[in-house]
């Protein structure tokens, strides 16, 4: 039975603002991971409790800012619509995920620019129009989720104002992925000479076809056949038939730390995820950003601290030879995961961009 998130109890319908949000949201995303990807999870050397944490963090810095959009009356919050977003937290299929069609995890948040207004976010638009603001690099502000599921700031780099623009429908032409509805993705089904990029199914069920020219299966299927073009499948599971290659069977299901014995060709549990600090050995791995040291699980190298490994522990990644942070406000960037939680990698087009933090900013 899915745990009660205290939604009941938490006002969020009766007067409740996007604030107040945050914890329901992070609350519902952890208990998602704990029932359906514990294996990452453990990875990351975190439980339930460290999950909330990081979600906690994460989403009020994307909500936070989103609720300067709710204040200036560009996006209106639905507590309503919340309330069927965590619904489909607290009940979905591990493998499906939530329904793309429905967005029913955007649609809490409901844009009131209409077609050809001006705008710099996807979110101030009506549900069935993205903002196209001509920018050549576009991308969601950074989530360190394992299966983000809730809704992200989705800004332009460029930060360059638009205009609110219906989505492609389905097979009608494409430049982005943007320009398609939520539940289609752009591909070329043409050839490299000669592109013809499409609005392309992403939400195909178990036993459709899918392939580059078809489609894409929805959230964890995998497409089962020779060179990607096949049929939608769930990921295999424990004693099951499984193809690390996806050509004859489905691979197995990581998330539930389950591996593929090729040999086989039949699903085990992988070896057992120690905690930080616990014993390892070779049938009981360490976390990553961890090493088995003496018997112990412990941190990487931390920041400051030469990687000659080109790993490093929490918080850290490897950067000419030593662990670096992330890259704090005003840095320049490349990488939107490069900046602090709450920041976003953004500068005008032509110019090198740089960590900024999160804010509201309307266009006429």
């Amino acid at each position: 039975m899915p745990p009660d998130l205290g939604v009941a109890d938490s006002g969020i319908v009766d007067g409740g603002t996007l604030i107040d949000a945050v914890p329901l949201l992070a609350a519902a995303q952890c208990a998602h991971d704990v029932r359906c990807a514990p294996a990452s999870l453990a990875a990351f050397g975190m439980d339930e409790a460290d999950c909330v944490a990081l979600a906690t963090e994460s989403i009020g810095a994307n909500l936070s800012a989103m609720n300067e959009g709710v204040a200036a009356g560009r996006v209106t919050f639905d507590p309503v619509g919340l309330v069927g977003c965590l619904d489909r937290l607290q009940n979905a299929d591990c493998d499906l995920g939530l329904e793309p069609a429905l967005s029913q995890c955007r649609a809490f948040l409901v844009g009131n620019r209409t077609n050809g207004q001006g705008c710099r976010i996807d979110h101030e638009c009506q549900p069935t129009a993205y903002c196209e603001t001509g920018a050549s690099a576009e991308g969601c502000v950074w989530s360190p989720l394992f299966n983000q599921l809730v809704p992200f700031l989705c800004l332009n780099r460029a930060n360059a104002c638009g205009s609110c623009t219906p989505y492609a429908f389905r097979n009608a032409p494409c430049y982005s992925n943007q320009a398609c509805a939520p539940d289609s993705v752009c591909r070329n089904i043409g050839t490299t000479q000669a592109p013809n990029f499409r609005c392309l199914p992403a939400d195909l069920e178990v036993d459709e076809p899918c392939g580059p020219t078809i489609g894409r299966c929805r959230h964890f299927l995998q497409c089962v056949g020779p060179d990607g073009v096949g049929t939608c499948q769930r990921l295999a599971r424990l004693d099951e038939t499984c193809d690390n290659t996806g050509v004859t069977a489905p691979p197995c299901f990581g998330p539930l730390n389950l591996r593929c014995n090729e040999q086989v060709d039949i699903c085990v549990q992988g070896p057992a995820i120690a905690a930080p600090g616990e014993s390892c050995n070779a049938s009981r791995v360490c976390p990553l950003q961890h090493g088995c040291s003496n018997g112990t699980c412990r941190p990487l190298p931390g920041v400051g601290q030469p990687c000659s490994s080109g790993q490093c522990g929490p918080g850290a990644s490897c950067t000419n030879g030593v662990c670096t942070g992330p890259t704090p406000s005003g840095g320049n960037c490349d990488d939107w995961g490069r900046c602090e939680i709450g920041d976003g990698c953004r500068g005008p087009e032509g110019q090198q961009p740089m960590c900024a933090p999160l804010g509201w900013e309307s266009c006429p």
